[in-house]
């Protein structure tokens, strides 16, 4: 049985053209959706940034010893060491062991099917298109679908995973005087392998198992796994040094709500100043602005292009005209929308920093019309009119 399969398509230059159409639309769409996305960002960015200036201003840090009742509902900064008493258990298998939290992580051996594609245009406007299907076996934790594959009778997977990965977490963990909330112990710590002293419970209804370290192996070999076997690894988060910046609330720790309706809830592993638990944090939020700003970005040029691809298409008739016209679209695409995203940004500023924004738009302005007066002056191929006439 070959595991690896390569399929020959054609399409003719007027379909080319149809589907080219039929993208307008979905380009028309995917452009629009990325100004909401560009401008929501920018507020976004602004308002957890001035909740984070607010909670830097505010914050007072406290021995973590002893509960002052002078601090009650404000936001406080503490460190220590995260404890808790509770015996933390996955009932399906067994494992209980004092830990702040217990994380068991199921996998299962299956078929992966890779596409790659090569196009070939072709005189008269026509495309030819080399598919390649390659299929690899590999653990994954997601349930793969194999009725979608190429050959999917020759490579099928179970379709379903006899368990699902959790996570069990203790619900009394306090860090000296001071009691955690759910959200911050499932956010502290790095888990590590259960260790073999902790006794697992190891179903026999799935067929062979047997346990390997710290993980119950659903197979006839682990070293030589087949379709379907399955792991079920087992990880705990010990107590361990923890810093927190929230509210002081009855003796716990809270989200604490800024003047501005932001909201500060702050965990970082180890012993860690507020100082730099905020700059932290102010640094995950630029990170998010520019990851956002460039996810606009893209849709918006993957949406200009899919708009100026029928313009390829036509030209296509000669595949070298083509490449030339895609080329040029391409650009074309990239600069109105690398204008088109930073005026859309500069508007958000407009609305959100209206010192720094206003400026911004003039330069976004100026940058669409010089884009659009460099368009309009371009030479077009003097061989362009024989093509289309």
């Amino acid at each position: 049985m070959s595991d690896q399969y390569t399929v020959t398509s054609s399409q003719g230059w007027g379909s080319r053209i149809g589907n080219s159409i039929k993208g307008i639309l979905i380009g028309g769409v995917m452009t629009i959706a990325s100004f909401p996305i560009l401008f929501s960002n920018e507020g976004r960015a602004v308002a957890r940034e001035k909740a984070l200036n607010e909670g830097a201003a505010a914050v007072v840090s406290v021995d973590a010893a002893s509960i002052d009742a002078q601090n009650e509902g404000r936001l406080v900064h503490l460190s220590g060491n995260a404890q808790t008493t509770d015996v933390v258990q996955d009932p399906e298998f067994g494992a209980q062991t004092v830990a702040l939290r217990l994380v068991r992580e199921v996998t299962m051996y299956q078929w992966k099917e890779k596409e790659e594609r090569e196009t070939r245009k072709k005189m008269g406007g026509g495309e030819e298109t080399v598919t390649t299907y390659k299929y690899t076996k590999d653990w994954d934790d997601d349930v793969i679908d194999s009725s979608s594959f190429y050959d999917s009778e020759g490579h099928k997977n179970p379709g379903v995973k006899p368990y699902n990965s959790e996570s069990f977490q203790a619900e009394n963990v306090t860090v000296g005087a001071f009691r955690m909330n759910p959200s911050q112990v499932a956010r502290t710590g790095s888990p590590s392998d259960l260790p073999d002293d902790v006794a697992l419970t190891l179903p026999t209804d799935l067929g062979p198992v047997k346990r390997v370290g710290n993980t119950a192996y659903f197979g006839q070999d682990s070293a030589s796994p087949q379709i379907g076997d399955v792991r079920v690894s087992f990880f705990l988060v010990p107590p361990s040094d923890v810093s927190l910046v929230a509210e002081q609330r009855d003796g716990t720790m809270q989200p604490f709500t800024t003047p501005s309706g932001g909201e500060v809830d702050l965990l970082e592993d180890g012993i860690v100043s507020a100082a730099a638990m905020f700059q932290i944090a102010q640094d995950e939020n630029t990170m998010l602005t520019w990851v956002l700003r460039g996810v606009g970005f893209f849709l918006m040029f993957l949406g200009l292009s899919l708009l100026f691809k029928p313009l390829s298409v036509l030209a296509d008739v000669v595949p070298i005209f083509g490449s030339i016209v895609s080329v040029g679209t391409g650009v074309v695409a990239f600069l109105l929308a690398a204008a088109g995203s930073f005026l859309t940004i500069a508007i958000g500023w407009v609305f959100f920093r209206p010192l720094i924004g206003i400026p911004l738009v003039i330069v976004g302005v100026g940058a669409l019309v010089w884009t659009f007066l460099k368009v309009k002056a371009a030479p077009r191929p003097a061989s362009q009119g024989a093509v289309t006439a």
